[in-house]
């Protein structure tokens, strides 16, 4: 696509949303293509460019100021810790309990907004702000306080036994995406946030967090988050 067809196509796009995100108080970064509002953030840019159009895959991240002060302290470096976001997608919603079903989701349950210079895009905008209401906004919302957190991420972890979290997780990635769908970074904010509202199953969370992450390379890193919690806060309770 020639520099001046993809521009005309990515301010179209960038202004329709806009108005979108306008009536929500959430404002533009128009280097990054991104609207945000406090730590709240849907990135908009082109993921994908092809000699006629543009393909857009909305991504969703947040952060929470209190969960990423005690990270800073401890992995000061690291600031990808700090962030836990999704591309807007079937998995997305799933999560948040909800069936979703779009004309926009490719063969992989992912979002694909497919831009071409004549594309009537009032659909689209619809589409994802539709998403946004019933998905987004509940996620972010997700993330406002240290005792919503610790409940949307802690307690799918503590669900069932022991016994049956540990047959779970050998089971094959695609049948475990629920346990994999924060990563690490989930995971920090999920021990973090036990630990900061005294929630009575945080050794258990330890426990569970290990073993499910204890294969992955950054081990090293969440057992020095370990470390850090219990010095600091387990003498608390």
């Amino acid at each position: 696509m020639n520099k001046q067809l993809k521009a005309k196509v990515y301010s179209v796009y960038s202004d329709t949303m806009f108005k979108f995100y306008k009536e929500l108080g959430w404002f533009f970064d128009p280097i990054t293509g991104t609207f945000y509002i406090d730590e709240f953030k849907v990135s908009c840019r082109p993921d994908a460019e092809y000699y006629d159009h543009l393909v857009f895959r909305p991504y969703l991240s947040v952060k929470n100021k209190t969960i990423t002060g005690v990270l800073n302290q401890i992995f000061p470096d690291s600031p990808i810790y700090n962030v836990v976001g999704r591309g807007q997608s079937k998995e997305l919603a799933n999560i948040m309990g909800i069936q979703w079903e779009s004309k926009y989701v490719d063969e992989n349950d992912n979002y694909r907004y497919d831009i071409y210079e004549d594309t009537d895009l009032a659909p689209i905008v619809a589409d994802h702000r539709l998403y946004m209401e019933r998905v987004g906004v509940p996620f972010f919302d997700s993330f406002s306080s240290l005792e919503k957190v610790d409940t949307f991420i802690n307690l799918k972890i503590l669900k069932m036994t022991f016994k049956e979290f540990r047959e779970n997780i050998n089971e094959p990635i695609e049948e475990k995406k629920w346990l994999n769908f924060y990563n690490v970074t989930g995971a920090n904010y999920g021990l973090v946030s036990a630990f900061l509202t005294k929630n009575l199953n945080k050794m258990e969370l330890v426990k569970r967090y290990t073993l499910l992450y204890s294969v992955y390379p950054v081990i090293e890193d969440f057992e020095k988050l370990i470390v850090y919690l219990e010095t600091n806060y387990l003498r608390e309770i």
